[in-house]
């Protein structure tokens, strides 16, 4: 057996009064002074200097979710376990999500083994390996994990000391899951912190073992929209969520074939220096409705006392649903990386006219710029822009109501007003 080192990923020399990082020492005497009765500190001993260093230069520090700093381009998986006491049986969850559409469901159970499992570790466990797997089974290069248990993370990456039976199998079937090519990215989130998809899966496992659950995701959708892949995926959330079903938008495949009409049409973004003119994504939607609220009250400067946080959930679930399924088109200009200007076009049918046989109407809504980035032209090129890309859409007609500030933007392009329109308001 070859002579030890000590390696010291964080201790404090109080001789110096200085703190101890990244340090190799030869004995464990050396080793004592800096980390005996130091709170937190981090030191491992080897028989290799090599794996000693390997050591130091591993982060152990795991990403976290609030940090926003984990890639946001690829398939997102967030995994969970429970434990039911009088059964010894385990359960595990993932949900898959993609660019916050939940793509995946699955949760089982298992029992428990005192040998081999620590309670409902062993689900979490079990979930991050098969979180891995379906990652892999759909082709993808790179996938974060999303747990609240850091030890998926610590295990996986062999940071942490395997001494239960269960994380010895779980390291082995990563680092081969890994040796593949896939890019696992580990990404620490609270639980029951009220974030949607880990709540989703925690309460997927409790369903699994019967254990009640504080009905978040039914709370949510009471309010607030899901969107999901798939019809298989709907039927597991209403498994836990029975009174939500009206607010999972499915992208079910008559939405996917409109998106794909849609796509015939794509536009191609305009950028010029630091200006950028594009298509919104659900990914905006929180910009729109900044934009909107913000055009309303421009407007409606009178208003007083209004909701305007239950108008805002209104136009969240308004903009979900209608910029998923092709109904609606925003256009937007982004000046620094900062979205400055909008316009919206909505488009739906009515009785089909002598003039206009497939009934096909648009509406032109929301043509809206931050007041300091007025008069620079953004108005005039995204009305061409969008009333473009409305024609080669098929669509023969848009109308729109313009303000009095409006009115010439649009009578410049060829709108013209047209009398005879009448209005009815329900009391």
């Amino acid at each position: 057996m070859g002579k030890k080192v000590y390696a010291i990923k964080e201790g404090f020399n109080s001789n110096t009064n200085e703190k101890i990082k990244d340090k190799l020492v030869d004995s464990w005497a050396e080793c004592l002074k800096y980390v005996k009765g130091v709170k937190g500190a981090k030191y491992k001993s080897f028989e290799d200097v090599n794996e000693a260093k390997r050591f130091l230069t591993d982060s152990g520090d795991v990403l976290k979710k609030e940090d926003n700093n984990y890639p946001e381009d690829c398939l997102h998986i967030y995994v969970d376990g429970s434990y039911n006491d009088a059964s010894e049986e385990y359960s595990y969850g993932i949900v898959a999500v993609l660019k916050d559409v939940v793509l995946y469901i699955e949760s089982g159970v298992g029992k428990s083994d005192s040998t081999k499992n620590i309670r409902q570790i062993a689900g979490e466990l079990e979930a991050a390996v098969k979180g891995c797997q379906y990652a892999l089974s759909k082709g993808e290069k790179k996938v974060v994990i999303f747990h609240d248990y850091v030890g998926i993370c610590y295990h996986a990456t062999g940071f942490w000391d395997r001494k239960e039976e269960s994380s010895k199998e779980y390291y082995k079937k990563m680092q081969e899951l890994m040796l593949t090519g896939i890019e696992v990215i580990f990404v620490k989130v609270d639980s029951h912190t009220g974030d949607l998809f880990n709540e989703l899966v925690d309460e997927k496992c409790k369903e699994k073992l019967s254990i009640q659950s504080d009905k978040t995701i039914e709370k949510w959708l009471l309010k607030k929209t899901i969107t999901v892949g798939s019809e298989d995926v709907k039927q597991e959330i209403l498994k836990i969520a029975p009174n939500g079903e009206k607010n999972i938008i499915v992208l079910d495949s008559d939405i996917k074939k409109n998106k794909d009409e849609i796509k015939a049409y794509e536009f191609n973004e305009i950028v010029t220096g630091t200006t950028r003119i594009r298509i919104a994504t659900i990914d905006d939607i929180d910009s729109l409705v900044k934009l909107r609220i913000r055009l309303l009250k421009e407007a409606n400067s009178n208003i007083e006392n209004y909701d305007w946080n239950k108008y805002s959930d209104a136009l969240k679930v308004f903009y979900s649903d209608s910029l998923i399924d092709g109904k609606v088109i925003a256009f937007l200009v982004e000046q620094n990386g900062n979205i400055v200007a909008t316009s919206i076009i909505c488009f739906y049918n009515i009785t089909p006219l002598l003039y206009n046989l497939d009934g096909k109407m648009a509406l032109l809504t929301d043509m809206y710029t931050i007041p300091e980035y007025r008069n620079k032209g953004f108005a005039t090129t995204l009305l061409s822009n969008i009333m473009e890309h409305t024609k080669k859409m098929g669509y023969l007609k848009v109308v729109l109501n313009a303000t009095d500030a409006g009115r010439k933007l649009y009578e410049k392009y060829g709108f013209k007003v047209v009398a005879g329109e009448m209005s009815y308001k329900f009391k």
